[in-house]
């Protein structure tokens, strides 16, 4: 913990170099800071309603995370990138499609914060919406492998999935 301060400035530092004088910063630096920037430019996007840019730039996230797969921030991009799309698909009415992305977001190893914050569950929640609950319980399931705090959380919520079908639905 002695050394957080000092590795803050040092990242600061380092992004004002980018801005400021992005030749003086080797490449590869440059390319991996992009790609630790690039689901929150996305989401960015996403908030503002530019959803052609929000879907351009996750999908480059989904290809570029190829290039980063031991790393610790490659859950992070495959999750957020198919949640973006996801819930881009569900805006134009493709919920098969935004389904593919929901599994796909959770079908990962997980990484350090979604192993403690947890996974997000905005695509989830619309999904749920357009009544697509086993898929829902499906993506709980996967997600649970690698949040920690899930295990506690998650057996609840499905159980309330499983009740509001089943008041929905009858005994389908």
């Amino acid at each position: 913990m002695l050394l957080a301060p000092f590795v803050k400035r040092s990242v600061k530092k380092l992004e004002e170099q980018i801005e400021n004088d992005p030749e003086s910063v080797p490449e590869h630096i440059r390319t991996y800071h992009a790609f630790t920037k690039m689901d929150d430019k996305a989401y960015e996007q996403l908030k503002n309603g530019n959803y052609g840019e929000a879907r351009s730039i996750s999908t480059k996230l989904l290809k570029v995370a190829n290039n980063y797969k031991d790393d610790w921030n490659y859950g992070n991009a495959i999750h957020h990138a198919n949640t973006i799309l996801g819930l881009i698909a569900v805006k134009d009415g493709d919920i098969d499609k935004a389904v593919k992305h929901l599994h796909k977001s959770g079908n990962i190893e997980g990484s350090p914060q979604l192993d403690s914050f947890g996974p997000s569950r905005c695509l989830a929640m619309e999904l749920l919406l357009k009544d697509k609950n086993d898929e829902v319980i499906v993506y709980l399931e996967s997600v649970m492998s690698f949040w920690d705090f899930g295990h506690k959380e998650i057996p609840k919520w499905i159980d309330e999935i499983k009740v509001v079908k089943y008041r929905k639905h009858g005994n389908d």
